[in-house]
């Protein structure tokens, strides 16, 4: 399974990139929220989360404070995106293009 050790208050955490819906970039933390609902204040730089979490792990960068997984995705428009929770993430302008074409490649990959 794979994971990465990340650093919250309490110490380091394991947090399996399968059980992550998204994360959201909020002041110096940022937040993972996980599939269970739980969510996780971990004390990294976004831009090193992005290092982490790419395309290849099954998620998206899709608007500059919010990396989604492309698994947890239940609907999108040209704006937003829907996750199965119901938990709403913005896709900035500039991103829905290119996220439109990762996440058809993503359901349906092509043999």
């Amino acid at each position: 399974m794979a994971h990465f050790a990340a650093r919250t208050d309490s110490g380091y955490q394991a947090i399996y990139f399968q059980d992550v819906e998204y994360l959201e970039a909020q002041n110096k933390n940022v937040l993972v929220t996980l599939k269970d609902g739980s969510v996780i204040s971990i004390k990294e730089p976004f831009h090193q989360c992005e290092t982490i979490f790419t395309v290849e792990k099954g998620v998206y960068k899709c608007h500059r404070s919010y990396i989604a997984a492309l698994s947890c995705v239940e609907k999108f428009g040209k704006t937003s995106l829907f996750t199965k929770s119901g938990a709403q993430i913005p896709i900035s302008r500039d991103n829905y293009a290119n996220f439109k074409d990762v996440y058809f490649s993503y359901m349906f990959p092509q043999e």
